[in-house]
């Protein structure tokens, strides 16, 4: 666990602005960082997408961020009259994503299903069983092992 941890901790922390900023450069032009950053953004783009289909090459986040900041400045973020948009939903399809494309970029990781714990209590445990449900849709590999409840 400790040398899982060692062998990716300079990407977060303190360093995580230097390490975004790389990365934008590298989305701009990948010639723009050194060969070793280059290789390892290279081996990012290969992940799957989180909603099935295949892979495509990732954006400059930047423009997106600057794009929301002005509309959220313009005041065209906000719901239009009528909508009847339940947000707690919308956030845990958001979640639900998230977890899929973190599970596949662990299997594409070769880290196998045999290794992975999914779980949760409460609110974690439907999303828990939300993620298995479109994990098995999606047809990814899961680990068709023991399942155990624990009452608490």
């Amino acid at each position: 666990m400790m040398k899982q941890f060692q062998s990716n901790s300079y990407l977060f922390g303190g360093n995580a602005p230097y390490v975004e900023e790389l990365y934008e450069s590298y989305l701009d032009n990948p010639g723009s960082v050194p060969e070793k950053w280059r290789a390892y953004f290279d081996a990012l783009q290969v992940v799957p997408a989180a909603d099935g289909s295949a892979a495509a090459r990732d954006v400059p986040h930047a423009p997106v961020v600057e794009s929301f900041a002005l509309r959220a400045k313009d005041g065209t973020l906000r719901p239009q009259g009528g909508s009847t948009v339940d947000l707690s939903v919308a956030r845990k399809q958001v979640f639900v994503q998230q977890l899929i494309a973190a599970y596949r970029f662990l299997l594409s990781r070769g880290v196998t299903p045999e290794r992975l714990v999914v779980g949760g209590d409460s609110a974690g445990g439907h999303l828990a069983l939300m993620l298995l449900s479109h994990l098995r849709a999606l047809e990814l590999p899961i680990y068709d092992g023991d399942l155990e409840a624990a009452e608490g």
